[in-house]
């Protein structure tokens, strides 16, 4: 019984300092939500048109997502919880929107390419 106690500390002691030591930083979750808008960007500015449109379609994702990036690049803020971290950013009206979880060194984005479609049809 003992031992079955001591091991299961072990486990969830060596568990905890891989989250520790993995925990993803700020430059991680920009990463994956940029890699997250950049999807979603594409997908809401497509066309079925021909080259050229396509060709001028991709200059104005490239500079809607380097523009959108930066800007939230900008309110982004990551809490470290030692264990896991989460990235929100907080609205002019206030709410604070969770963009990000992290944890074991990989980030998790807390919204899709439908949402992003959402965000460009509102503006």
């Amino acid at each position: 019984m003992k031992k079955k106690g001591l091991g299961l500390i072990i486990l969830v002691a060596i568990v905890a300092g891989v989250c520790i030591i993995t925990c993803p930083d700020r430059q991680k979750h920009l990463d994956a939500i940029g890699k997250e808008l950049n999807s979603g960007i594409s997908q809401g500015i497509s066309s079925d048109e021909d080259s050229e449109a396509d060709a001028l379609l991709g200059i104005l994702n490239a500079l809607a997502s380097n523009f959108t990036l930066r800007g939230i690049e900008q309110y982004l803020e990551v809490d470290n919880y030692f264990l896991f971290s989460t990235g929100k950013i907080t609205c002019r009206n206030g709410e604070v929107k969770r963009l990000s979880f992290g944890i074991c060194g990989h980030v998790f984005t807390t919204f899709d390419d439908k949402d992003v479609k959402e965000w460009i049809n509102e503006l």
